[in-house]
């Protein structure tokens, strides 16, 4: 089937006839109207759509407003994508730095890893994210704690990739501060 079939000529921004509409709402970033829709059909706040919630879609998309009403609707943070990647994952791998915080804030687990087993304390030191590593380690407090699936600490990673940054960063600032 060619792309120009692919989407019937009818339909707004490539979305298919078969896409639920809530997810239709997020693609299109129509914030007030899934604030309503959400308001009639709260049940449709976990319908998964080629293995994708509308949270993991807001993600994708960067429709930060209607990641917000899916959030204040009380959307599962830990549902994952086909590629078994929570929406924490998600926005880390995105680097979506104000959904990384309203997540942590909402609860998420930061001990699930990508599809590479990566954890988000490993991304983020992989990418020398000084500022969500602090983020991160003020609500989970995870830089002491010893990860079992690669058998060290956060900070011994850091220290073992060479990443200066975050080092120099954990040496000069007290670590219940860091």
């Amino acid at each position: 089937m060619s792309r120009r079939n692919a989407f019937p000529p009818n339909r707004k921004h490539g979305i298919e006839k078969t896409t639920p509409k809530i997810h239709e709402l997020v693609l299109m970033n129509s914030n007030t109207e899934l604030k309503h829709w959400l308001t009639r059909h709260p049940e449709d706040i976990e319908n998964t759509y080629r293995q994708k919630t509308p949270l993991l879609v807001a993600i994708k998309h960067n429709s930060y407003k209607c990641f917000k009403i899916l959030l204040e609707h009380d959307a599962d943070v830990e549902k994952s994508n086909s590629k078994n990647e929570t929406a924490l994952v998600t926005t880390v791998r995105l680097h979506r730095i104000n959904m990384i915080e309203d997540l942590i804030y909402k609860g998420a687990t930061i001990y699930s890893g990508d599809r590479l087993a990566s954890t988000i304390t490993e991304i983020l030191i992989s990418r020398d994210d000084v500022n969500s590593i602090r983020f991160v380690h003020i609500f989970k407090k995870n830089l002491l704690e010893h990860d079992l699936v690669n058998q060290e600490f956060p900070l011994t990673l850091a220290i073992s990739l060479g990443i200066v940054s975050i080092t120099s960063s954990a040496k000069t600032q007290n670590s219940s501060h860091f």
